[in-house]
């Protein structure tokens, strides 16, 4: 492994050991986060399929993207799955997404995996923390992304939650690796990248460590959620009984605990 990779590896959150798929878009994130987990692929403590989704949203770019990530991954001996998407005249990330995930949940469960690992770093959260703000959203939107956490039966981790997205860049300048960069990046129409471009740029000129605040608020969020909601699944089962609610039980508790018992009770 080079050098700055190798240091910047020694941040990541552990994995650990298992089969794993690998969200490989080719972009700078994605790219160190695969040649951070090669050293434990070739020491056996995890086995790594990464996945390339090719939207087509942006023509001969989502070609090149999809080369570049065959070219990588056979380079360091990871296998790699390929789909191409059909959105069916969308263009929007919703179905974007939607689409991702259906390939991601067909191979997970195909090959039995452990998890999915995802290269969502320090900024995205800060990003999706103020996205969701602005939004409007609950404690439980705020708590944004976890390391670790069940998403629609997946699995999933992200070890470079507390690493910077300019971290992560410099790293790889300084290993002289390259990797793809999305032009949609650039786009303002869309409401993260204003947030990229614009909001967390102003608030590192107020204090530079914004980001870095904005991620720890997040976490702490999380853990008090953790609490109130174990403590909204202890009061359901002893007020409700089949499709009733004791309501006027209820109706003593605070209002952020009736809010996720009446919550969890409906669902």
């Amino acid at each position: 492994m080079s050098k700055a990779i190798d240091r910047l590896s020694k941040q990541l959150t552990p994995v650990p050991d298992g089969n794993y798929l690998l969200g490989f878009s080719g972009g700078a994130d994605s790219t160190a986060l695969m040649l951070m987990l090669i050293p434990a692929v070739r020491q056996g403590s995890i086995r790594l399929q990464a996945v390339h989704v090719n939207h087509g949203l942006r023509g001969q770019e989502s070609d090149e993207d999809e080369r570049f990530c065959r070219e990588m991954c056979e380079r360091f001996g990871i296998p790699l799955r390929v789909f191409r998407a059909d959105l069916k005249g969308r263009r929007d990330e919703a179905a974007a997404r939607e689409a991702r995930y259906a390939f991601f949940r067909c191979v997970y469960q195909e090959i039995r995996a452990d998890g999915l690992i995802l290269a969502h770093h320090a900024d995205d959260q800060a990003e999706t923390f103020l996205m969701r703000l602005t939004r409007g959203t609950g404690p439980d939107g705020l708590e944004c992304m976890k390391s670790e956490e069940m998403v629609n039966g997946i699995r999933i981790f992200r070890p470079m939650l507390k690493i910077r997205r300019e971290t992560v860049r410099e790293a790889l300048r300084n290993d002289r690796m390259t990797w793809r960069e999305d032009s949609s990046n650039s786009e303002t129409a869309y409401l993260r990248n204003r947030i990229r471009q614009e909001i967390i740029p102003a608030l590192e000129r107020i204090s530079e460590t914004s980001v870095d605040k904005i991620c720890r608020t997040a976490g702490m969020i999380g853990a008090d959620n953790d609490a109130l909601n174990g403590e909204a699944v202890r009061l359901l089962q002893v007020l409700s009984r089949g499709r009733l609610l004791n309501a006027e039980t209820l109706a003593g508790e605070s209002f952020a605990i009736r809010r996720r018992v009446l919550r969890m009770w409906w669902h």
